[in-house]
């Protein structure tokens, strides 16, 4: 643009305790008079150089995906009917149990105790099958509406939940290192040269995660793009990385519903980087009038477009059907578990009162058949027996004695 010609100079190494980096070092000792290669700005730097212009933005993020209910939810199966809703049922349950009890006694059933009524309107809540107690019609008519009724509710029910957790939104994680710290998951990041530098920020939540970064071991810190990519798919895994560089991979292996599941907590917040000269530069001005130019004719933001990586699009109108997880049925599976238990207890209880009352009476009923034939039966025995059998032995005896000689 202003006819002169450049001496590039290539920096590929950065010390160990350099904080501000081989490019401002350089611009430092007037090794250099431009820096075209974007650079954070921060205060320590201003020392060592100039800014030309603020040029190319610039951001870094931990990315992972947010899975809906990783957490067991005890109360999800209150969740379709508010809570005066589910006040009112019970209200009516009560009150339709009353009712049909004393239906049953006036129409002196079999059975007309409350517990056959409370059997029979929680079958009708839970759409199943119970027995007809009486054949008038005044019981028939109880039973239609019973029946009716817990058929509405069953419907809204089911309905509800269905259209609950179609349309629940993702509750993803704040835009803070705080809560990734506090969610223990496991991290890692791209190996990027500037990735120490980035912890040196005094905000005081990347202080906060600079020593859950330190206990990381050494050789899980870093990983590349493309394993980094795959562990995000699995879950529970943060990568961190420049979306320049992730973007391509996640749009190339993620389906739509992993991509809308896609969550950023970013590390270094979204900045445009500077591009710098040194300190006695004559080429200061000059290089300010050329990126302006740059940017008012629209090269800028071309350059910009064409060089940045795309976010992959997630398609918000769009309704993803998932498979129900171990911790949305874990409440229903405890319940089940729960009448089980209880069940078994009830019938331990029955059964071991059933065979205390039953060997009572088996023990008194011996007893009495014992006292009541003790007296009766051996005398006789003794006097109808004994008797016939000596003069039985006696007479064959003698008979066979007798007809032998």
């Amino acid at each position: 643009m202003f006819n002169f010609t450049m001496d590039l100079i290539e920096l590929n190494h950065w010390e160990k305790n350099d904080s501000n980096g081989p490019l401002m070092s350089l611009l430092k000792r007037d090794g250099a008079d431009l820096a075209y290669y974007p650079n954070i700005l921060t205060i320590e730097r201003y020392g060592y150089a100039r800014v030309i212009l603020q040029q190319w933005p610039t951001r870094t993020c931990f990315m992972f995906r947010t899975i809906p209910a990783t957490k067991i939810k005890p109360w999800i199966m209150l969740k379709p009917f508010a809570a005066n809703t589910w006040y009112m049922i019970i209200v009516i349950v009560v009150v339709t149990i009353l009712i049909l009890s004393c239906i049953l006694k006036l129409e002196r059933a079999e059975d007309c105790s409350c517990s056959i009524s409370a059997l029979i309107a929680v079958a009708a809540l839970c759409q199943q099958g119970f027995p007809s107690l009486s054949n008038q019609s005044a019981s028939r008519i109880a039973l239609i509406q019973i029946t009716v009724f817990g058929l509405l509710v069953y419907n809204y029910y089911g309905a509800a939940i269905v259209s609950a957790r179609l349309n629940e939104p993702i509750q993803k994680m704040n835009d803070s290192l705080f809560s990734l710290v506090h969610s223990k998951m496991q991290i890692a990041a791209e190996k990027i040269v500037f990735f120490n530098f980035l912890l040196r920020n005094q905000r005081p939540d990347v202080q906060y995660f600079k020593p859950y970064w330190d206990d990381l071991p050494e050789s899980k810190r870093f990983i590349p793009v493309a394993d980094g990519v795959e562990r995000i798919k699995k879950g529970d895994f943060a990568y961190h990385g420049d979306p320049d560089s992730i973007y391509p991979a996640i749009e190339r292996e993620f389906d739509k519903q992993m991509i809308c599941q896609l969550t950023e907590v970013h590390l270094l917040q979204p900045t445009e980087l500077g591009l710098w000269s040194n300190l006695k530069s004559h080429f200061h001005e000059i290089s300010k009038i050329a990126l302006l130019k740059i940017s008012t004719s629209g090269l800028r933001r071309r350059e910009i477009r064409r060089r940045s990586a795309r976010r992959p699009y997630c398609p918000s109108d769009e309704v993803f059907v998932s498979s129900v997880t171990i911790y949305e049925a874990a409440p229903i599976l405890y319940l089940l578990l729960f009448g089980m238990i209880i069940s078994l207890i009830v019938f331990g209880i029955e059964h071991f009162v059933f065979y205390t009352i039953h060997s009572k009476r088996a023990s008194g009923v011996t007893r009495g058949i014992i006292t009541s034939i003790k007296p009766s039966i051996k005398p006789d025995i003794k006097r109808t027996i004994k008797p016939w059998i000596k003069q039985g032995i006696k007479t064959d005896v003698e008979k066979g004695i007798k007809i032998k000689n």
